[in-house]
This record gives C-alpha cells, structure tokens and sequence, in this order.
C-alpha cells in the first residue's frame, strides 16, 4: 500500500476524540439527574443545571474576549428557544427519572432526532427521504 493508496484517517483522528467526549458528557448527565433528584425538587435541578452552563458560557466569553449579544430582538429570540429547548426539557427530564431509570431517559433522548426527520418529511414537509437518508434513519434506530 503506497501513501497514495492508503486511507486517510487524520479526518477520523480529528472528530473522533471530541465526539467521545461529548458522548460522554451528554450520557452522564442522565445518571446525574438520577442522582441529583434524590436531594433536590426537579426544578431547582433543572435551574442549577441552567445556572451552571449559564456561568461556563460567560467563562468562556471572558477567554474568548467576546460579548454577549445586545439587541432586544436577539435577547427575545434567545429567550424562547432557551425555555423550550433547554429549561422544559431539563425540567421534564428531572420529573421523569422521579419515576423511570436513567439509562431509559438516556434512551428517549437518543430518539428524539431520529423523530424529527419523519416529522419534517410527513408533517411539515420540509424535507425529502431519500436513501442516504433513509439508510441514517435505520442505523439511528441500530444504534439506540
């Protein structure tokens, strides 16, 4: 196999430790809502969780040398999405594990991008299924 020949793998070298990380992050925090809701009510968790990721993104800014948005509209926009893509859920999530395992969590959360494309394709008709597509959507459901 000459070096013309030979697969390149600095790609996968590349996203490969940063996706394992966050794979990582993302499933443990189901194990620690498990835990956290033994000592705390499901919303106070759920604001812990946001008042925390709230006080890393400004660490991050203040590295980063950057700044928070000031447009009103911005703010709004931010607003909405941060309580029904972030707050609910978090709050939701809390109030289930009350009552099922972490690891079940863990596993309804895995499903939900691999609802949306059906959803755009039959409801909202935004998108086509074509095979590559369809072909994602059957490893998805592999996977979870």
């Amino acid at each position: 196999m000459t070096a013309q020949t030979a697969p390149d793998r600095s790609g996968l070298r590349a996203w490969l430790p940063g996706f394992v990380a966050l794979a990582a992050i993302w499933g443990s925090s189901f194990l620690f809502i498990k835990v956290g809701i033994r000592e705390l009510h499901p919303v106070h968790l759920a604001g812990y969780r946001v008042a925390t990721a709230t006080l890393t993104l400004l660490v991050v800014l203040a590295v980063l040398r950057d700044r928070l948005p000031r447009e009103g509209r911005t703010w709004l926009h931010l607003t909405v999405v941060g309580a029904f893509q972030v707050a609910l859920p978090f709050t939701f999530f809390a109030y289930g594990e009350q009552r099922i395992e972490s690891l079940l969590a863990g596993i309804w959360n895995a499903t939900t991008p691999l609802v949306v494309l059906p959803m755009a394709v039959l409801v909202f008709r935004t998108e086509r299924l074509d095979a590559r597509r369809a072909v994602g959507l059957g490893l998805g459901f592999v996977g979870v």
